[in-house]
Order: C-alpha cells, then structure tokens, then sequence
C-alpha cells in the first residue's frame, strides 16, 4: 500500500505537468490520509494560502499567470504575493520615454518579411492586442497571425505570447533589450520572428532570435535553423513547438537549457553534437516522437525530467562518465525497452524508470550507491534484475507493479530494504 507522503509526491508531479485535476484528487487522498502537506496544498488551491512550495517545490519555472506552464495549463485560484508578482507589477510605477516612431528595419532573412506603415508605438497600440505596463509587454491577448511589439516596449515578460495558437509571425523593435525567458510557449504555428537591426542587446538570424552578448538562442520557431555561432540553445527555447518536425545542433553548442524543446512532439529525431558538456532539466520532456536518444559523452550528469513522457522512445545510448541520473528522468517512457547505465553511475534518483512498461531489461553497475523511490515501479515487463553489493540507500518502492518479475539477485545487506512483490525467485548474494 503507497504511504501519503508517495501519493502527494504523485500529486506536485501530476501539478507540475499541468494535469490539475489528478492532482487535486491525489491531494486529497494523501490529506485523508493524514499529510499535512497535501492539506496546505489543497488550502492554496483553494485560494485559502500562499504557501506555492508545498505545491511546486522550489521550481521557480512553472509559474505562468498564477499556474504552471504546461501543454494544458492548470487554473489555479491563487493570490499573487510579493513574492512572486508578475513583470507588470514589479514595473509598477517605472515609465520612461518613448521612442519616436519610424522607418524600421528588419535583418533580413529567406522569407520576406514587411512592416506596416502604421507601425504601433506605446502611444498608439492596440490595448485589445497588447496588455503593456509601463514599458513592459506582460502579455500577448491578440489572435492575429502577425504581432508587432509597439515601439517603447523595453522589456517582454516570461510567457508573453504563451499558447497564442494563430500566431505566424513576431517582430521586435530595437527598444525591447530584455527578455524574461520563454517568450513565444507552446506556439505552434510560429515561423518567422524578426527583430530590429539597430536592435543592440537582440538579432534574428534563420528565425532565431539570439542574444548578441552570449550568442545564445532565446527562441526560435518551426522554420529555425540554428547558427553556427550559437553556444548555448536557452531555457524554453522551442517549447511547446508543436511544428517543429527536425533540427540540427551546430558543433558548439555547449548547454542545453531547460525545457529547451520540452513538447516538441513533431520532433522525430535529434542529434546533439559532442560540444555538449550540459543538458539541463526537462530539456527534452513531452518529446513524444522521439525514437532513440544519445546522451554526449561529455555530459556527466543526466537532469531530472530529461526525457520524461517522450512515450515513443525506444533506446538511449548512456555513455562513460555520467555518474548520476536524476529524478524522473525517463517517467513514462512507454516504449522504452531496455537500458544500459555505464559503470561510474553512483546515483538513480526517484522515479527514473517509472511506468517504463516496456522494459524488459536493465543493469544497475556495481558503482550504485543510492537507487531513489519508485526508480522501476511499473515496470511491467521487467523480467529480471540484479542489485550490487555497492547499493548502500535503496528507496521505497523501487519494484512495485514489476508484475512479470522472475529473477533478482539481492545482497543479504539490503534483504529487509528490498520487496520485490511479484518476483518468482530471489537470490540473496553476499
């Protein structure tokens, strides 16, 4: 039987993802089953507190207009605090000058791109298109295919144009020099974004708009092809972008950032060249048309939620070196069939291989130190499985639901730590 603190465990992942309503009802059984933690979320559901960590943890990334961003957002009823106020409310207050219009210019690119003649300034934007505080764009409500952000805009807010689903093209004038991450979310029609010349902090080259201080890519689209210059693909870079079908990853690139293809689920295959020395979480999550995936060799550390419900997975190449494979990483990888961790891999966080129903076959190398809860639970097609001498913490629930378990060899240390529920033979080594 799953304890209350597993069940509200269950309850913030399901939250994260944005599937609110299993979250709540997980919640509430946890809270019936006396945990104080679940009781306080379901208060700040219910709009009753503001403590967000019982619900997100220490996430600063999930929040989106007072929920998470996710493929289907979850409507919260939660009071903003201090803490945690919108770029509009923090600019409460701040104006400064507004540019005068005029001739602009765009860099040019493959697809012709032209401005209107009546350009939008902050004197004269449309409120209906454009939510503005200030000299802060906090918010996209338009349904037209073409956006231009009003001339005095300096800052966009994180998520400014999240799921704006007619979306084609966006164009910034040279004013906007700060972005708060994750600008065009879960866009999936976008496929041109351009940004001023004369703009100093910002350029668009090949529909990707790149930051000219790092040579970083803040965001692309569809259509991008990706620099030869660009040293790092940024945090939500392509999130929730639906068309993209490929891209190449130019010898280079040294990080992927978080949720930087997160819900591509047009995207079929992916290359990451050997520059890559860091991938950051949730990088790849959602990516639900992946069929095999390669972690570079100089990566040392997998992230949590790397690969997580990316369901047509079938293989991924772990090479030497990494020594720690975080949580959740491959939740849900349905398809998933069998997994090699190199030897050097000390830790195999929670959840690493739950609900990987197609695994029949995997290798825990006798450098494991810790293996987290629920690591295979649901691993329905597990046949057999073989627990190192070095395993010093071993989690609970790492073999539930393993329903076609035969075989496992465990050490006599770790005899009263280890059920393994439905297995027909178990060995104990010394």
């Amino acid at each position: 039987m799953r304890t209350a603190k597993q069940i509200y465990d269950e309850a913030k992942r399901l939250m994260f993802l944005g599937r609110g309503d299993e979250a709540i009802a997980k919640f509430t059984l946890a809270a019936s089953m006396g945990s104080e933690d679940a009781e306080k979320a379901l208060k700040v559901i219910r709009g009753e507190s503001t403590d967000f960590d019982v619900i997100f943890g220490d996430s600063e990334d999930v929040f989106e207009d007072g929920g998470p961003i996710c493929p289907q957002t979850v409507e919260l009823n939660i009071p903003k605090t201090d803490e945690r106020k919108s770029d509009c409310e923090r600019n409460d207050g701040m104006r400064s000058e507004e540019s005068e219009p005029g001739e602009q210019k765009h860099a040019s690119d493959d697809v012709e791109f032209k401005l209107p003649s009546d350009y939008p300034t902050l004197q004269n934007y449309d409120k209906e298109q454009f939510d503005i505080d200030g000299v802060v764009l906090c918010k996209y409500k338009g349904d037209r295919a073409d956006a231009y952000i009003p001339i005095g805009v300096q800052t966009i807010g994180k998520g400014a144009f999240n799921e704006c689903a007619t979306l084609r093209s966006v164009y910034l004038p040279a004013d906007v020099t700060a972005i708060n991450g994750r600008p065009f979310p879960n866009c999936p029609n976008l496929e041109i974004i351009r940004a001023d010349e004369n703009n100093p902090r910002y350029k668009t080259e090949n529909n990707c708009l790149i930051d000219r201080q790092t040579d970083a890519l803040i965001a692309g689209c569809r259509n991008s092809v990706i620099p030869s210059y660009v040293k790092s693909v940024g945090s939500g870079a392509f999130y929730g972008c639906t068309g993209l079908k490929s891209v190449k990853i130019p010898d280079g690139v040294t990080a992927i950032d978080d949720y930087a293809f997160a819900f591509c689920t047009g995207l079929k295959s992916l290359n990451l060249p050997d520059s890559v020395t860091s991938i950051n979480y949730g990088a790849f999550s959602g990516c639900k048309g992946l069929k095999h995936f390669t972690v570079p060799d100089k990566v040392v550390e997998i992230p949590l939620f790397m690969c997580d419900e990316c369901t047509s997975l079938e293989s991924v190449y772990i090479p030497q070196g990494v020594d720690s494979i975080g949580d959740w990483a491959f939740w849900n990888c349905v398809n998933l069939k069998s997994v090699h961790l190199p030897v050097g891999v000390i830790f195999i966080g929670d959840g690493v291989f739950y609900g990987c129903t197609s695994l029949t076959s995997a290798n825990i190398p006798n450098t494991v130190e810790v293996i987290g809860d629920d690591a295979f639970h649901g691993c329905a097609s597990l046949k057999q499985i073989a627990i190192p001498s070095s395993v010093k913490k071993f989690g609970a629930f790492v073999f539930w639901d393993c329903l076609a378990l035969e075989l496992a060899w465990i050490p006599e240390s770790l005899k009263k730590d280890v059920y393994v529920e439905y297995c027909t033979q178990v060995i104990y080594t010394k």
